[in-house]
């Protein structure tokens, strides 16, 4: 059977509207999960990891990068820690109560010595809208389970990044960068970082600063 040009113009259309509805779907499906202050509803992406895991073993004693979509995202992260090996374990646009919910299967398994944490931004500005008292607490929650497990893991908190979308909370997100930082400096485990400094940061503490502190490539926040 022939198809003609209007023929393909219509399957073309049909297909278009298809995905773009499959699109849409998918994106109201995230933003309800984010929304969401139930940790649950990250049930098949924990699944997802624990199934590359069993597939191919990662490392243990490897830096860990832990968090939400800004660590999930982080598309290149390998090759802008490199020679440092990292495993990312970053997921939806999770929540610290939701990390802390799934600690014991994505990070305490693969024992890691030093964990990058990003969360916080989604806390204050869906679902119950936390203050930056309770961000602070959950911090502490997550840090209390570490270190009940791996007494000597380091664990750097990447200070909350400011967005045009959520810039109405930025009050409060500050804030929260505020409290962490305080409280980091009562235990020599803990480090709060800008994100300009994260891979200096990091790399010094493998004694590694002196040939690789240039490279890093990422926003800059006090």
């Amino acid at each position: 059977m022939k198809i003609t040009p209007p023929k393909i113009i219509i399957i073309t259309l049909c297909l278009l509207f298809t995905l773009a509805a499959a699109a849409g779907i998918y994106i109201k499906t995230i933003i309800d999960k984010v929304a969401s202050d139930d940790p649950t509803v990250w049930e098949d992406d924990i699944r997802d990891f624990e199934a590359k895991d069993r597939k191919t073993p990662p490392e243990l004693n490897r830096i860990l990068f832990v968090g939400s979509s800004s660590i999930r995202k982080w598309k290149t992260l390998q090759e802008d820690m490199a020679p440092l090996k990292v495993i990312n374990r970053g997921f939806g646009g999770s929540k610290i109560p939701d990390i802390i919910y799934y600690v014991n299967r994505i990070v305490l398994p693969y024992k890691p010595k030093t964990i990058v944490f990003y969360a916080g931004d989604n806390d204050m500005s869906r679902g119950k809208r936390h203050s930056p008292e309770q961000v602070l607490d959950n911090c502490r929650t997550f840090t209390n389970l570490i270190h009940a497990e791996l007494p000597e893991t380091k664990i750097f908190f990447i200070s909350i990044i400011p967005s045009k979308l959520r810039w109405k909370y930025w009050k409060n997100m500050n804030r929260a960068n505020e409290l962490i930082k305080e409280y980091t400096r009562l235990d020599n485990r803990l480090i709060s970082i800008g994100t300009c400094l994260l891979r200096q940061i990091i790399c010094q503490d493998f004694d590694m600063l002196s040939r690789y502190n240039n490279r890093h490539k990422m926003l800059c926040l006090p």
